[in-house]
């Protein structure tokens, strides 16, 4: 890489983390500056230089160059354990004579929707037989995304790791698409959310069940360790969080327990 695309990568990988708190690595930044090359080609600009200077007079396409730089890989039930595991312990809470409350579900980084549809059948499977109340909230910094995941459509391929039992119970075929049925968007809503963002965290609600996955990897420590105790504040006694086996926590809060490599308690 020459020394001016160089200058390039910095100036712009240090705008999205300031704005994000997402870090793309060294040996990510020629893939990194492709996917900026084609937005400015999109936008009919000459260069970096002047895609520079379109960002200042033009404050609204930041969004845009995020969206068009985040990575939205994800399908229903990755990581299958995990759903195993919230299974099991939904089974506990309706089994439990006592329990009143709704479950509240926070999806932290929902993409194209798989992952809190995915939430969704696993809690309807359970609570819904109880009659228990539940909702899920599913944010991501991504509006592309978030359009996609609130439209709830998926061709055969995607759904193909959901149980085939399952599919004609919660979508709909219509024209070889799959759409998710009504009363998961009943459940479910879409936030945009920057977990990053410096203002006051718009997150209210005590959750029990919090699931970032697949986001840490691409923060630094210190941002990985506030975001943490973010969540932490967010999740209630008894409360999971739940990250990518593939993720690590620099650092775990005094107030929260590690009970299976990527599942944590609050305590």
């Amino acid at each position: 890489m020459n020394e001016k695309n160089n200058e390039y990568y910095q100036y712009f990988n240090n705008l999205i983390k300031r704005k994000t708190g997402i870090v793309f690595r060294e040996n990510k930044k020629d893939i990194f500056l492709s996917k900026i090359r084609k937005r400015v080609e999109n936008l009919n600009l000459i260069n970096f230089n002047e895609y520079k200077t379109y960002i200042k007079t033009n404050p609204k396409e930041i969004i845009d160059l995020i969206n068009y730089i985040t990575i939205n890989k994800t399908d229903f039930f990755r990581e299958k354990k995990h759903f195993l595991f919230l299974k099991n312990e939904l089974i506990k809470i309706s089994k439990s004579s006592n329990f009143k409350k709704e479950i509240l579900f926070w999806c932290a980084a929902s993409s194209t929707g798989q992952e809190p549809y995915s939430i969704f059948i696993t809690a309807n499977e359970i609570l819904g037989n109880y009659n228990i109340p539940y909702r899920i909230l599913a944010t991501d910094i991504d509006t592309n995304v978030l359009t996609k995941a609130h439209q709830g459509y998926y061709t055969h391929n995607i759904i193909k790791d959901i149980p085939e039992k399952l599919i004609p119970k919660y979508f709909d075929k219509k024209h070889n698409l799959y759409y998710i049925k009504d009363l998961a968007k009943k459940k479910v809503t879409f936030k945009r959310l920057n977990l990053n963002s410096k203002l006051n965290f718009p997150i209210t609600k005590k959750y029990d069940f919090i699931f970032c996955r697949n986001v840490l990897i691409y923060f630094e420590d210190k941002t990985i360790i506030k975001l943490v105790n973010r969540f932490v504040e967010h999740l209630k006694l008894g409360g999971y969080l739940i990250i990518s086996h593939t993720e690590y926590l620099p650092e775990i809060p005094k107030n929260l327990k590690q009970i299976k490599s990527s599942i944590f308690k609050k305590i």
